[in-house]
């Protein structure tokens, strides 16, 4: 049976945890773990385990065997480069080979659609390249118009990702964690499959220019905000 990871990205004022712990029990998923960077929103017990990142921009795990669970939910940081991030979970299924790629899902908080930061969609349009979904939480009669425009932005581009609406029960868990891939990146395929043009070095926002920045760069927006 294939071990999963998921990812997950979030913005501030998500509540991902609950939403996973909902996801959880109504899949009946066995035993998952929690991958985070030193989170307050987590408790210290077996459920969950810390990440770095070390040597060679690779994750460094605690001592903590969570290769012992079916699957895992790996929660990216807010506070470094998204895109050094996606290249470490790269890197580590190179390295492990019964563990594949779930969905990359992104958690949106939708008030935060209203008021949006600078640069909101050169990080938006990052991250709905590599996602397999997004998932819009706190969505309103406010918000509604402004999570409507982003869901056209991702159809008009012909972007294969899906898009849910959370509410307080009742969510499609299933087909959100369905590990049919539907993002546009290709930096999870098999090497040997992937045309040069695919391939992992030559992906837009991991491509390194000869000065060293990335052809195409994801702003590092929340860096400040309370998680």
């Amino acid at each position: 049976m294939s071990k999963y990871l998921y990812v997950i990205i979030e913005t501030p004022g998500c509540r991902t945890l609950d939403f996973l712990d909902q996801a959880i029990e109504k899949d009946n998923l066995r035993k998952p773990v929690f991958l985070h960077t030193d989170d307050p929103r987590l408790a210290s017990n077996e459920e969950y385990s810390p990440w770095s990142t070390g040597e060679n921009n690779h994750f460094q795990f605690s001592e903590q065997n969570f290769q012992d669970f079916e699957e895992s939910f790996l929660l990216l940081s807010n506070h470094s480069c998204l895109s050094s991030q996606l290249e470490a979970v790269v890197a580590f299924l190179s390295q492990e080979s019964e563990i594949e790629i779930g969905r990359i899902i992104s958690f949106i908080h939708c008030p935060l659609l209203e008021n949006q930061p600078s640069n909101f969609f050169n990080w938006l349009d990052g991250v709905a390249h590599f996602s397999d979904c997004f998932c819009f939480v706190d969505r309103s009669n406010q918000n509604g118009s402004f999570l409507k425009e982003v869901e056209e932005r991702y159809k008009t581009l012909r972007y294969p990702l899906e898009t849910f609406q959370l509410g307080k029960k009742s969510n499609r868990w299933a087909q959100i964690l369905n590990p049919s891939p539907r993002r546009v990146s290709h930096i999870f395929d098999t090497p040997d499959l992937l045309d040069e043009e695919n391939s992992v070095e030559n992906d837009p926002f991991l491509k390194r220019l000869p000065n060293g920045t990335r052809e195409r760069s994801i702003p590092l927006l929340f860096s400040d905000a309370s998680d």
